[in-house]
């Protein structure tokens, strides 16, 4: 009899002190930030040897209140645990926890079977949230407590939490100003501190048009991570009479980015005085650019001529608005020589001499 209350005893013991979970998962977090929101990617890893499928689950982080807006926290994308990819699911659907404390993805399982968990990270789906302070840490983790996922039969997982680097913005910019030179904008910016910063993209676009889109001009290298003042500048030359916008785009090794952008925009404005500019390059082969300004509306006559004089090409014939012009210049048919270009309005004529060398 004292054997049996023993053994009963010890059994008792063990469901007491732990549990014991037959299935296993890692779940880890990847962070998209372009100063405005921040896109938190979860995602679930199978860790165990059996393969099993995946039913109730909430996946809950915490984020730095003061830096982001939990309470706006959105659904972007939906993995392959909600109905729109498998019909067993209900709609995944996001909650607060405790008002402040964090913000949940869950799963939800109407029908049996669940959708299998793969040995590779798998996207559960993609939370957005608002950014209130882009200069204040983001601490983006996973909480512990409250996350849980179960199979689809019921059996709880026991979870592994890879956390994410801390998410504070990688570069502190002292300034970022523009200045026009005639036809050309000189940007600089300055950055008093930069952590793990890969590089800089310079973006422009014209104002005043929903339609028009930023391009990028080009991509300079960061200081990777620097506490001393470093500065930047490039100039973005030859435009035309018009109003800009510029941002800059700052990118960390890790991927993510941070959009700051010029107060104003930028106008360059209508030059003062008829100029015709030297061709460039020059000499050339076999394309060149020349460059030339109105300070008013006129008709105008661009052409090319030989070294006997005769006309070669036409490059502008017609009506143009008072500002700044390129024109490009192909010989991809002409000998190598000497050719001359002549600009020509009602108020002003010059030429100039070019050199094709093949």
């Amino acid at each position: 009899m004292k054997k049996i209350i023993l053994i009963i005893f010890y059994i008792s013991s063990v469901l007491i002190t732990g549990k014991s979970y037959s299935q296993s998962a890692e779940l880890t977090m990847s962070q998209v930030n372009d100063g405005t929101n921040i896109d938190v990617s979860i995602f679930i890893r199978r860790t165990s040897p059996v393969a099993y499928n995946i039913g109730e689950g909430s996946f809950v982080i915490t984020l730095n209140n003061s830096a982001i807006n939990l309470a706006g926290g959105t659904i972007l994308t939906r993995g392959i645990f909600d109905f729109n990819s498998n019909a067993n699911y209900g709609a995944m659907f996001t909650s607060l926890y405790g008002g402040t404390i964090g913000r949940s993805l869950e799963t939800t399982l109407n029908v049996l079977p669940g959708g299998t968990v793969p040995e590779t990270a798998t996207l559960v789906g993609v939370l957005r949230f608002p950014i209130t302070n882009s200069a204040a840490n983001h601490n983006l983790a996973w909480h512990t407590t409250f996350s849980a996922v179960q199979t689809d039969v019921g059996d709880e997982i026991a979870l592994t939490f890879i956390n994410p680097g801390n998410s504070l913005l990688p570069v502190e910019l002292s300034e970022f100003n523009a200045s026009v030179n005639r036809n050309s904008v000189n940007l600089i910016w300055s950055t008093i501190s930069e952590v793990n910063n890969s590089h800089f993209e310079l973006e422009r676009k014209i104002a005043g048009s929903e339609n028009n889109v930023y391009i990028k001009l080009i991509s300079i290298n960061g200081n990777g991570n620097s506490t001393e003042i470093n500065n930047y500048s490039y100039s973005d030359r030859n435009l035309n009479s018009g109003k800009y916008i510029y941002r800059l785009k700052q990118v960390d090794y890790n991927g993510n980015f941070q959009y700051y952008e010029l107060d104003n925009f930028i106008e360059v404005g209508v030059p003062d005085k008829y100029e015709l500019s030297q061709n460039y390059p020059n000499p050339f082969n076999p394309v060149t650019k020349i460059n030339f300004q109105l300070p008013k509306n006129n008709f105008v006559s661009l052409k090319i001529y030989d070294i006997t004089g005769k006309e070669i090409s036409s490059l502008v014939n017609g009506n143009l608005i008072a500002g700044y012009y390129t024109m490009e210049f192909k010989a991809d048919n002409l000998a190598s020589g000497v050719y001359f270009y002549r600009l020509a309005t009602s108020e002003f004529t010059e030429i100039k001499k070019m050199m094709l060398i093949k």
